[in-house]
């Protein structure tokens, strides 16, 4: 039989686990793909008939712990802030460790 104490750690241990695990993950594009322990991928957004471009700009969100989740990563204030006016294509960069830690990062390329 278990002792209290040694039960109470036991449970502890298992729902700060339960909490914690794959709290804070990051589902961009069309196809996202993520890992338990750590994601560190590349997606592609969307393309136009754009031929070339000379600019480039990206927002970022960042959640910690599935708790709290900041950041700007809309196509709208990247265009704003890096001055493209034509977007040729957009592309997605996501990473996550361990649940605790997620970014998305949206690149828009254009003129």
């Amino acid at each position: 039989m278990l002792s209290s104490r040694k039960f109470l750690l036991q449970t502890t241990v298992l729902l700060a686990f339960a909490f914690l695990m794959g709290c804070a993950m990051v589902t961009p594009g069309p196809a996202p793909v993520t890992g338990f322990i750590y994601t560190g991928t590349k997606a592609p957004g969307f393309a136009t008939s754009n031929a070339i471009y000379s600019k480039s700009g990206y927002g970022e969100c960042i959640s910690i712990l599935g708790w709290v989740a900041y950041g700007d990563c809309s196509i709208d204030a990247i265009l704003k802030n890096s001055g493209i006016t034509q977007v040729h294509h957009v592309d997605y960069h996501t990473r996550s460790v361990l649940g605790v830690y997620a970014q998305l990062r949206v690149m828009v390329y254009g003129d």
